[in-house]
């Protein structure tokens, strides 16, 4: 995969951002916050506003591991406050995806996270309603998983089954 370097960020051919593994640095975080942001058509004023929260609450406590993910979480917060609600909606599914983030990951973040920000009560009840929803999905899909396969899965052989109706035809 050929890479092109732009303003010490790092493309593929197809537009994708390459992202480091391991944890971030300062600015080498900032630079991929951004590029994720600026490829996603994030609004500035929401950028810098996430940024500085974030800086914020990274000088008062311990994040620990990748701080990519915390990152995500004070974005996706900070687009659901009520100041920033005048922007464009944030596809979060694209920038986890973008950034290889496991949706487990981001949910158990933005729970800590809105704990450690101290959000309005609705915010909270916001992000315990999506954790919560996001958990029972999951234990209907383990539960019913393989009920479901056994129910939608095609037969052995794609030839259609007789039925009185294809003898009669015959």
């Amino acid at each position: 995969m050929n890479k092109i370097t732009h303003h010490q960020l790092n493309f593929d051919k197809s537009g994708d951002i390459s992202v480091p593994t391991g944890i971030f640095s300062g600015e080498s975080l900032k630079k991929t916050f951004m590029a994720f942001c600026l490829k996603n058509q994030v609004s500035a004023f929401l950028v810098e506003t996430a940024w500085n929260e974030f800086d914020s609450v990274r000088e008062s406590f311990t994040l620990t591991g990748n701080l990519l993910p915390w990152l995500m979480a004070a974005l996706f917060m900070t687009s659901k406050r009520g100041e920033v609600q005048q922007n464009p909606r944030l596809d979060i599914i694209s920038l986890l995806n973008q950034a290889k983030i496991p949706l487990t990951e981001f949910l158990m973040k933005i729970s800590k996270w809105v704990r450690m920000e101290n959000y309005e009560p609705l915010l909270k009840e916001y992000s315990d309603r999506i954790i919560f929803n996001h958990i029972t999905a999951s234990r209907f899909f383990s539960m019913y998983c393989e009920k479901y396969s056994l129910v939608f899965s095609l037969p052995d052989n794609f030839l259609p089954v007789d039925t009185s109706y294809n003898k009669r035809k015959q």
